[in-house]
């Protein structure tokens, strides 16, 4: 056999094995098959075999989807679109690059997106395919939408309908008229939104799909949410709640009791939410739902705290943090950690916080939210330093410096090699406190932020002053000074000006910063500082 034989074997098995985790598995569960679909795709690579590398990067794109993690799968389908991008096999080449432009919308990065989009729309054009040329034409509407352009949605919206009518494809026709009412919202044609919305979401429930009309119905509710006609939003989520109690489907029923919860919520009713997410979580407890408990406790809980009941809300938090980590709804678990740590912090109980906080970047990391991770990270250190708790404070500093790794990420990077700088030295580890104090300066660059720079200025010469280095200190210290904003830091800035000076054999020098620096802390009221500095430049005289 040859090695090209062997290696496309190879490439065969570990595909196949990865599929069948992706058939058998769900949730979490599924990121087993990502290594799996990954090695399939660089052994047909070896092999030469560009269009089972590709499919194997489509399949291995999916995943990431479901696994939530968008710009993963964007880069995925972006690879698979460069091995037939010179359209080799048009089919493929619409699917990645539809797929790309859909996953880039979903990490939200619309221009991207619509880059990727018209793409497919161009590929699909020149295949002659009609219905996925029209397909492309809706994921555009959708693309121009987030973009707020009602006018190319409007447009993209009504190629792809007339195609999907001619076609008789009632389903795309419907997703169609659902673009079409979001347009119309867009420009506050909020009647032919309305209208749009209904004829969707009637369309299918004559169709029998009654789980998605159930969602149209809900983001209709939410569009009439959202520009605070709260009595529309409650009227269709109060029909969705009879029909499916109508129905006996508890499940769809629970869900739009949450859904009417919130629109109650947001209109200031909150005694009228709390009973509707309880009645919601009853619903949910018969049905033994642990998703839909999970949900109905954040949403109690939130309600609680709203109205005062601080301890109650609490306790409902963490039921639904417990429950939705037993369901493995990550987003709702996430929701109720942010909830529960802002009111732990609110209230001061910096330590319960650390516990939460901890669990909380855990679940960021696992769905790859990296941008939410970082600012999650940012208030474990800050609790961590509220109680006391040094060591968890640096943990949080390390974590957050490993995960701020793109350039977007450069403010809090500066931040946190800043903090840890600190922390490590005021232990004693003064060499590695100033290669972190280094390394915030020079990511700084030519940032106008002159406080923090004053500040790193200073704090680099302070203990390079502690290690005996004067005249290291001193450039530093001349900087601070230089750049310093704050006046309650020029006294200390002095000080050590003084010291460095005195190191370096300038006495006379010393004694007159120690005296500027007297006068300014005296001038600030801080009588104390005045003494204790002129008690230190009293011993240069003698």
């Amino acid at each position: 056999m040859t090695t090209s034989g062997t290696a496309e074997d190879r490439a065969n098995d570990a595909r196949r094995l990865g599929l069948m985790i992706v058939e058998s598995r769900s949730g979490q569960a599924l990121a087993a098959a990502i290594p799996h679909l990954r090695e399939a795709a660089d052994l047909f690579g070896k092999a030469q075999r560009t269009m089972r590398r590709a499919e194997c990067l489509v399949d291995l794109g999916r995943v990431h989807r479901r696994l939530g993690k968008h710009g993963e799968a964007a880069a995925v389908y972006g690879e698979a679109l460069g091995l037939v991008e010179d359209e080799s096999d048009l089919t493929m080449a619409i699917t990645a690059a539809s797929e790309a432009g859909l996953s880039l919308l979903e990490h939200g990065d619309p221009a991207p997106a619509l880059v990727m989009l018209q793409r497919a729309e161009g590929l699909a054009d020149k295949a002659n395919d009609h219905l996925q040329l029209a397909q492309v034409r809706l994921e555009l509407a959708q693309c121009h939408i987030v973009r707020q352009d009602h006018v190319a949605a409007r447009a993209a919206a009504s190629l792809a309908l007339t195609t999907f009518t001619a076609f008789r494809k009632p389903q795309q026709r419907i997703a169609c008229e659902e673009r079409l009412a979001e347009a119309a919202a867009l420009v506050g044609d909020h009647a032919d939104s309305s209208r749009r919305f209904a004829a969707a979401a009637n369309g299918l429930l004559e169709l029998g799909r009654h789980a998605d009309a159930d969602e149209v119905f809900a983001r209709w509710a939410d569009h009439a949410r959202d520009r605070a006609d709260f009595a529309e939003a409650k009227t269709i989520d109060e029909q969705r709640i009879a029909r499916h109690e109508a129905s006996g489907n508890r499940g769809l029923q629970s869900h739009a009791l949450l859904h009417l919860g919130l629109v109650q919520a947001k209109a200031q009713d909150h005694t009228g939410a709390m009973a509707t997410f309880n009645r919601a979580l009853q619903l949910c407890q018969t049905v033994d739902d642990q998703a839909g408990m999970g949900k109905a406790e954040f949403h109690l809980g939130a309600a609680l705290l709203r109205s005062g009941q601080a301890e109650e809300g609490e306790h409902h938090l963490r039921l639904a943090i417990e429950r939705a980590a037993a369901a493995g709804d990550q987003r709702t678990e996430e929701e109720a950690l942010a909830g529960l740590v802002r009111q732990l912090r609110g209230r001061g109980q910096a330590k319960a916080a650390v516990e939460y906080l901890t669990r909380w970047v855990e679940v960021l990391r696992r769905r790859g939210d990296r941008a939410q991770e970082i600012l999650a990270l940012g208030e474990l250190v800050e609790a961590g330093r509220q109680s006391g708790d040094l060591s968890q404070a640096e943990q949080g500093l390390r974590e957050l410096i490993a995960a701020c790794n793109e350039a977007a990420h450069r403010v809090q990077l500066i931040d946190a090699h800043h903090h840890l700088g600190v922390l490590v030295s005021r232990r004693g580890d003064l060499a590695s406190g100033l290669d972190h104090l280094r390394r915030s300066l020079e990511l700084l660059g030519e940032i106008p932020a002159y406080a923090t720079r004053s500040q790193l200025l200073y704090r680099i010469g302070n203990l390079e002053l502690r290690q005996q280095h004067p005249a290291e200190a001193l450039q530093h210290l001349q900087g601070a000074l230089a750049a310093n904003p704050d006046e309650k830091l020029r006294p200390r800035i002095l000080v050590d000006l003084g010291n460095a000076q005195a190191l370096l054999g300038q006495e006379d020098v010393a004694i007159e910063l120690f005296e500027q620096a007297a006068k300014v802390a005296e001038k600030q009221g801080d009588m104390r500082a005045t003494t204790i500095i002129r008690r230190g430049a009293g011993g240069l005289k003698k």
